[in-house]
């Protein structure tokens, strides 16, 4: 299952070092500094934002099977912190082949893939039903933005509309062979035509007899992979790509950072930039951290001298881990936890200290 390789990789990679709930917050995209610190630190991006409205008690429900299965085990019950046994190392090295779950993208494309399936979905709806002259339809997709766009769309195209058609179908066809069987059913049985409706996930996991929530998962692993696909191959998939023309992937700071860069490049110091934002500084510094994961340019220097970087440098390499706590333990009392989480942020980028 997609929902357990995601789990068993990311206990794997957390190393003990996170709670169980951190990898549920990965999956379903929590926007917090902590989880974007995790999915960079720990190289989780690809999970983030994934299954957004996966149920927490689903969650539990396939942690307590994975106990069962013997292939997690609890080794800090207060902390919620859990390890893999022989078992579910086993069991990780099989899904970790699982071509599927190397297509998730999540970190570049959370959230752009349902943009993308609907606008896809109504304009086809739109443009089939137009073909048969029936323009009474009632439209697949309830978003007043997806709507406003395909209305935009079927204007600009509407003289070649049959033709357009034509496109988007071959494009469709050659693009669902490189699929598995399986997951190209799948994907046209979602789409909507001609006085019949496309099948809600809910559907299509009972006609396949398979979980709803691995259904939602195998959708979104191949939308990534469509994204990424016509991105790449325009040349192949122009009309495909029309679509995701005006859809930025998500590698922005969140409002918030963005309002405190601002203030950083003028120059503002942290204090300041506190007092007028309203905020402690210890958020602030969380905002300073964010920026670091982003910004490959990050002036470090102005935190963290290259001798403090270099010994929170051995002590992670010598411990092994980015926790905090741990790496604090093996570093001078001058340096402090936001220094250490500056440096680490910076090491995410794969740059060399002094450079």
């Amino acid at each position: 299952m997609i929902l357990n390789g995601i789990i068993l990789t990311s206990t794997s990679y957390l190393n003990k070092e996170r709670s169980i709930s951190a990898i549920f917050h990965i999956i379903t995209g929590k926007k917090s500094i902590q989880t974007v610190q995790d999915i960079h630190m720990y190289q989780l991006k690809s999970f983030y934002g994934v299954y957004p409205s996966l149920d927490k008690a689903v969650f539990q429900k396939q942690i307590r099977y994975l106990i069962k299965e013997d292939c997690l085990r609890i080794c800090n019950e207060e902390k919620q912190i859990y390890k893999l046994t022989p078992v579910g190392s086993r069991r990780l090295n099989e899904v970790g082949e699982s071509s599927t779950l190397k297509l998730l993208n999540g970190f570049r494309f959370a959230g752009l893939e349902k943009i993308y399936f609907d606008r896809l979905r109504l304009l086809l709806q739109t443009l089939i039903n137009s073909r048969m002259g029936n323009f009474n339809f009632i439209p697949v997709i309830e978003n007043k933005e997806v709507e406003v766009w395909v209305k935009w769309y079927y204007i600009k195209i509407k003289p070649t509309r049959s033709k357009v058609l034509l496109h988007f179908y071959e494009e469709l066809e050659m693009l669902l062979s490189r699929f598995p069987d399986i997951v190209a059913e799948m994907f046209v049985d979602r789409l909507t035509g001609y006085k019949n409706f496309g099948k809600s996930v809910y559907q299509l996991a009972q006609q396949y007899g398979v979980q709803k929530d691995e259904i939602q998962l195998q959708i979104t692993a191949y939308l990534h992979y469509i994204l990424e696909t016509v991105e790449r191959e325009k040349d192949c998939f122009p009309y495909l790509a029309s679509i995701a023309d005006d859809l930025s992937a998500n590698t922005s700071l969140t409002k918030t950072a963005q309002a405190t860069y601002q203030l950083l490049k003028n120059g503002m110091p942290v204090q300041r930039i506190a007092r007028i934002r309203n905020l402690k500084i210890n958020t602030i510094q969380d905002h300073i951290v964010e920026i670091a994961l982003y910004d490959v340019h990050f002036p470090i220097e102005k935190y963290v001298s290259q001798a403090d970087q270099q010994e929170i440098i051995n002590a992670h390499v010598e411990t092994n881990s980015y926790k905090l706590s741990v790496i604090k333990e093996h570093v001078p009392n001058r340096i402090d936890y936001f220094q250490i989480r500056l440096v680490l942020a910076v090491l995410n980028h794969g740059v060399k200290i002094g450079e």
